[in-house]
């Protein structure tokens, strides 16, 4: 998978959403604080930007950033990447659903999330 690939679906991503709320670029461009040619450039896929201009992007339609790389194509993740991924995305289920979060419901998570993790291969 090529960089160029993933920027390009992550802006034509964004140009979708940008247009479902009916916002021209002029407008999201004010309301993210950045000029209205990196909008051009993000949508395009020329240029990435940082998480908080990706977070304040998914703000101004109405999106949070997990849907903002929903169906982005991605690099293949190695097994203990994808066990963390998926811890953090346990944490953040438990946050959003207004879940007390304390240590031991942590330590359940992450205990969970070692279970998952490949071996590693025994030196020889």
């Amino acid at each position: 998978m090529k960089e160029a690939d993933i920027l390009k679906a992550l802006g034509a991503k964004i140009r979708d959403f940008r247009k479902a709320a009916g916002l021209t670029q002029e407008v999201l461009a004010g309301k993210v604080g950045v000029s209205v040619d990196m909008v051009g450039n993000i949508e395009r896929g020329e240029n990435f930007t940082s998480a908080l201009t990706l977070h304040r992007i998914g703000q101004a339609v109405g999106r949070n950033v997990d849907e903002l790389w929903a169906g982005v194509p991605r690099v293949k993740k190695r097994a203990a990447d994808a066990a963390i991924d998926q811890t953090l995305a346990n944490i953040r289920q438990m946050l959003e659903s207004g879940q007390a979060v304390d240590a031991q419901d942590l330590a359940a998570v992450f205990e969970k999330a070692a279970k998952r993790q490949p071996k590693a291969p025994k030196k020889r």
